[in-house]
C-alpha cells in the first residue's frame, strides 16, 4: 500500500512533457458572475443545521499537526507558505493576492468536519479533521510538491490510516477507505497532466469517475465512521436505493465545488486554473461563456439536489424491509441505514455552507457573495483546449 500510495504522489514529478492542442474555443466571459442559490435549493434550506460543540478544541489540536508538519518540510527556498487553516493564524491583506506568488488561505477544515460529523466524539472529529486538512495541504502544496514533502505526506496519511483501522467502528471502513484514497491521489496528481492524453472527457464521463476518485468518496466513507455504523457490502447490494442516494450527494458536492472553484479566488489568483472541472469542461466542450457554464452546472446541481430529496423517504421504506433482517441484527441495520441518510445530508449542508465560510473560494468576500451571490471576476479568460 505504502509503494502504491508513494507512486501516485511523486508521479507528477517525473511526468513526460506533453504536446497540448492548438486549437482555442470558448469566449469571452462577463467581468461579474451570478452564482446559482444552491443553499435555498436544498428541502430542508430553512432549517439550521449542526455543528459539532468540539470543533474548536479539534481545529486547534490540528492545527497543531498541520503546523507540526510544515515545520518539518524543507523549504530552504521558499519564505512564505501557501496553506493556512484557521483564523487564530493571522490576518490575510486583501492586496496580497497574486497569479504569481504563493499566499495564505483560510481553509478551515475544522468547521467543514464539524458541519459534516455533527454527532462525532472527539476522537472521531479529530481523524476525520486530520484527513480534510492533509487533503487540503496536499492540494495546496502539488504544485511545489518535492520528494522530502512528498514522504512526510505519505507517512502522516499512513499514520491517520492506523488510527483508522485500530478503530472499533466497522472493519470495512478502513478497506474501502484505503481503496479509495488510491483512487483519489493519482486522479489529483493527473490533473496538471489532464492533457496529455489528448482526450477531453465530456461531463457526464467526468462526474462519473469522480464518484469514486473525487474527494466527495472519501468525506462520505467518514460518515460511517464518525457514527460507529456497520454497512456491509450486502447491506449496499440490498439497498440499491441508498447508493443511488450516495451518488446524488457525490454530485451535489462535486457540481457546488467546481462552481466556486472556478470562479473563486483560489482558481483566479493564487493557485493555477483548475480546468479538471465540470464549468470548465463545459465552457470549452459546448463553446459557453463562463456565466452560461456555471448556469449550466447549477441546474445539473439542483436536479440532483431534488433527485436526494426524492430518493431519502425510499431508503427510510426499504429499512422496513424484510430482505434486510439478519439474525437478531435487523433494528441494528435499520438504524445505521437511516443515520447514513441523515449523514449524507449532513455532508452536502456542510459543504454548502462552509464554502461561504472558508476563503478558499472567495476570500474575505465570502460573506458578501453568499449574500448577493454575485462575484466579480480579475481573470475571465475563455478556456482553451490546452488548458483541459
Amino acid at each position: 500500500m505504502a509503494s502504491a500510495l508513494w507512486n501516485s504522489l511523486i508521479s507528477h514529478l517525473t511526468a513526460p512533457s506533453w504536446i497540448p492542442y492548438t486549437t482555442e474555443r470558448g469566449i469571452p466571459s462577463p467581468c461579474r458572475i451570478k452564482l446559482p442559490d444552491l443553499l435555498t435549493a436544498l428541502p430542508d434550506a430553512s432549517s439550521a443545521f449542526r455543528i459539532n460543540g468540539r470543533c474548536k478544541e479539534v481545529s486547534d489540536a490540528s492545527l497543531e499537526w498541520v503546523t507540526e508538519f510544515r515545520l518539518r518540510t524543507s523549504r530552504s527556498n521558499r519564505t512564505d507558505e501557501p496553506f493556512m487553516l484557521e483564523d487564530s493564524v493571522g490576518p490575510v491583506d486583501e492586496g496580497q493576492y497574486d497569479a504569481d506568488e504563493e499566499h495564505e488561505v483560510y481553509i478551515k477544515a475544522g468547521l467543514l468536519a464539524a458541519m459534516c460529523f455533527p454527532t462525532a466524539n472527539y476522537t472521531q472529529l479529530r481523524l476525520c479533521t486530520d484527513v480534510l486538512n492533509w487533503m487540503f495541504l496536499l492540494e495546496c502544496r502539488l504544485e511545489i510538491l518535492n520528494h522530502a514533502d512528498a514522504s512526510k505526506l505519505l507517512q502522516d496519511i499512513i499514520s491517520i490510516l492506523a488510527r483508522l483501522k485500530r478503530s472499533p467502528e466497522s472493519p470495512f471502513i478502513f478497506d474501502r477507505f484505503k481503496n479509495n484514497l488510491q483512487l483519489y491521489l493519482p486522479s489529483l496528481v493527473q490533473k496538471p497532466m489532464a492533457s496529455s492524453a489528448q482526450h477531453i472527457p465530456s461531463v457526464k464521463t467526468y462526474v462519473t469517475q469522480q464518484r469514486e476518485h473525487g474527494w466527495p468518496a472519501l468525506l462520505f466513507i467518514l460518515i460511517e465512521y464518525s457514527q460507529g455504523l456497520k454497512l456491509s457490502p450486502d447491506t449496499w447490494k440490498k439497498t440499491p436505493s441508498l447508493t443511488s442516494m450516495k451518488e446524488a450527494a457525490g454530485d451535489i458536492v462535486l457540481y457546488a465545488a467546481d462552481i466556486y472553484d472556478r470562479i473563486g479566488r483560489v482558481s483566479q489568483s493564487i493557485y493555477p486554473k483548475q480546468t479538471h472541472n465540470a464549468v470548465a469542461l463545459l465552457e470549452y466542450t459546448q463553446s459557453l461563456d463562463l456565466q452560461s457554464a456555471v448556469d449550466s452546472v447549477g441546474e445539473l446541481c439542483a436536479a440532483r439536489v431534488r433527485e436526494l430529496a426524492r430518493y431519502h423517504p425510499t431508503v427510510l421504506s426499504k429499512c422496513s424491509s424484510p430482505s434486510l433482517a439478519g439474525a437478531g441484527i435487523k433494528e441494528i441495520l435499520n438504524t445505521d441505514i437511516v443515520l447514513y441518510a441523515q449523514g449524507l445530508g449532513d455532508c452536502v449542508r456542510g459543504v454548502l455552507h462552509w464554502a461561504f465560510e472558508t476563503e478558499r473560494y472567495f476570500g474575505r468576500d465570502a460573506g458578501f457573495v453568499r449574500m448577493t451571490l454575485s462575484v466579480e471576476m480579475t481573470g475571465s479568460e475563455p478556456i482553451t483546449a490546452s488548458e483541459l
